[in-house]
């Protein structure tokens, strides 16, 4: 079981307030090591610095989406491993069959209910222990 102060997510999303409510169930499960980015490209950036060990993106986003941002990682031998959970307002059959047929292996739709995003995680990253059950906001 992987501890969850040894988990380090970068939160891509260009609505601050929707990573702040990522880094907010986060926390509340004990994942200190949040980084965010506002889009793509600025993860991008965060990617080639630090060590990260799974990444929560919204798909559509301003100069580089999710979707890009996904491949990006994907083709990259030094980040392919990361897994990305891709998050989205918009599902309909045909983003699901798009994000499937780019490999995407983590979905999610807005707005993101706790629960399912532990799933989630736990899905990509292993379990990573109990998570508490009273979640604030900020």
């Amino acid at each position: 079981m992987l501890a969850p102060e040894f988990l380090n997510v970068l939160c891509v999303d260009d609505q601050a307030s929707m990573r702040s409510i990522v880094r907010t169930m986060l926390r509340g499960w004990g994942i200190r090591q949040v980084k965010e980015a506002g889009d793509g490209l600025e993860a991008l950036k965060i990617l080639t610095k630090e060590d990260i060990s799974v990444i929560i993106t919204d798909w559509n986003m301003p100069k580089v989406n999710g979707m890009k941002l996904f491949k990006a990682v994907t083709k990259n031998p030094t980040l392919n491993k990361i897994p990305v959970i891709m998050l989205t307002g918009h599902v309909s059959d045909d983003a699901v069959r798009l994000a499937i047929s780019n490999g995407v292996r983590f979905f999610l739709s807005k707005p993101v209910q706790p629960a399912k995003l532990y799933s989630r995680l736990e899905a990509a990253v292993g379990p990573i222990g109990k998570p508490t059950l009273d979640i604030e906001y900020e």
